[in-house]
């Protein structure tokens, strides 16, 4: 390929993916060697055994499809095992603290990894080179070591938030992560120290040579089993050997005439394709690129994709998520209508919508006029493991953990009713739903 273009949050991986499309491989060759990269250079927001969902169009041989490779509860887990240990819910919505954190470190916090075997499979299915070439920067890296940057430090240290642990509080819960990211007094390195992790780069040549078997049925997978076992983890290695991916094709969704392609749930796709539904509906343009009234809107229809999230969208092999309802458009026309009546003194100039049928949408609802100005002057306030030596991901603190997995249903309509309270609140908190 001579033409292209590799992003990535760290240099060192973008480096490896450019590298990688100047010595002739295809896009899934340099997106999937970068990526390799990215889970040794960046080890606490990505890894081997980690989660996530590739997108591949590949014209040439008339594919456009995911390989999802979400991670899955191990098959030991119960339903309400930590139903006890709930403290509240995390502040920004993902998931639940628990007491005791066993959702958020440890053992018992790790699910079933999946990125391994998607980017395996997405090499053997649709890239042009050698597992082995497409692996090899990424042993580089764990040999030679890694840089700390800002970006990493930062994360490092400032991740603490919404009621979380801090990820270099973390690494100091596990004797072997202490070992290679924090000095002798359990602190981390300063910027721009050299961090090497040859164990992982053993564990990634035994993958070079094995393949993903290795990992999910052969010696590593041994060692993850006993290690477990060891320590009261979860996971097993029946839960390794059965892991499987998930093929689905795109959802669809448009905005302004856009065709928008991206993946089903679980994941996140369809909270985009509602998000730009709700935000089509408003001429953001004329508002002026983050002003009050822009950053108002943005926020809201990011909240009202979020209670969906919260309520109506899970995993489809366990339950029925409404998608065609959640991106109909005529959906998000009544969130629209709700942001801009709730959050503007009457109907704004700004709306791109018939004002007309909004009015007669609303009509019914007639303590919105009063309501509208007393969300307003709120709204002001808002707008200013073994020696293997990778880690695995703990997912457990963003899944519902209350019994059932379902919260309550509010919909606009819903929402519009319980503001009435707004008239017996005395702290801004009373009035976050």
């Amino acid at each position: 390929m001579t033409h292209g273009i590799v992003t990535a949050p760290q240099p060192e991986a973008v480096e490896a993916g450019s590298i990688i499309l100047k010595d002739g491989g295809n896009a899934v060759d340099a997106a999937i060697s970068s990526a390799l990269v990215q889970t040794v250079v960046d080890p606490m927001m990505c890894g081997i055994a980690g989660f996530g969902s590739l997108q591949l169009y590949i014209p040439e041989k008339n594919f456009h499809g995911f390989i999802d490779f979400h991670t899955t509860a191990p098959s030991s887990v119960k339903e309400d095992m930590w139903e006890d240990q709930i403290a509240h819910e995390a502040r920004d919505g993902f998931g639940f603290i628990l007491k005791n954190r066993a959702n958020e470190v440890g053992y018992e916090s790790i699910m079933t990894p999946g990125t391994l075997k998607g980017f395996y499979e997405a090499i053997q299915e649709f890239g042009t080179m050698p597992w082995a070439d497409i692996i090899q920067p990424a042993i580089d890296f764990a040999e030679e070591g890694f840089t700390i940057s800002p970006a990493i430090d930062e994360f490092w240290d400032r991740s603490a938030g919404h009621g979380r642990i801090s990820m270099d509080d973390k690494l100091r819960q596990n004797e072997m992560s202490r070992k290679i990211f924090l000095d002798e007094q359990g602190n981390p390195y300063p910027l721009g120290t050299r961090i090497k992790n040859i164990d992982m780069k053993q564990t990634l040549e035994l993958i070079k040579q094995g393949g993903v078997d290795v990992f999910y049925s052969g010696e590593i997978a041994k060692k993850i089993n006993d290690d477990m076992e060891s320590n009261g983890g979860f996971l097993s290695d029946t839960d390794l050997k059965d892991y499987k991916t998930i093929r689905n094709e795109p959802l669809w969704g448009n905005y302004k005439g856009l065709k928008i392609a991206t993946n089903q749930p679980p994941g996140g796709g369809i909270m985009v394709i509602q998000m730009l539904n709700i935000l089509e509906q408003f001429d953001l343009k004329s508002m002026g690129h983050n002003s009050s009234e822009y950053i108002t809107v943005v926020a809201e229809a990011m909240k009202y994709a979020t209670i969906d999230k919260d309520t109506k969208v899970g995993d489809p092999l366990f339950r029925d998520v409404p998608v065609d309802q959640i991106t109909d458009k005529n959906y998000a026309f009544e969130i629209a209508i709700c942001i801009n009546a709730l959050c503007f003194d009457g109907f704004s100039q700004n709306l791109s919508f018939n004002v007309t049928k909004a009015k007669k949408f609303l009509k019914g609802y007639s303590k919105i006029r009063k309501i509208t100005k007393m969300e307003k002057k709120y709204f002001k306030v808002l707008c200013q493991g073994a020696a293997l030596r990778f880690l695995l991901t703990r997912v457990f603190d963003y899944l519902n953990l209350s019994k059932g997995a379902l919260l309550t249903v509010k919909d606009p309509m819903e929402y519009l009713k319980r503001l009435e309270f707004h008239n017996s609140a005395k702290n801004y908190e009373d009035y976050c739903i």
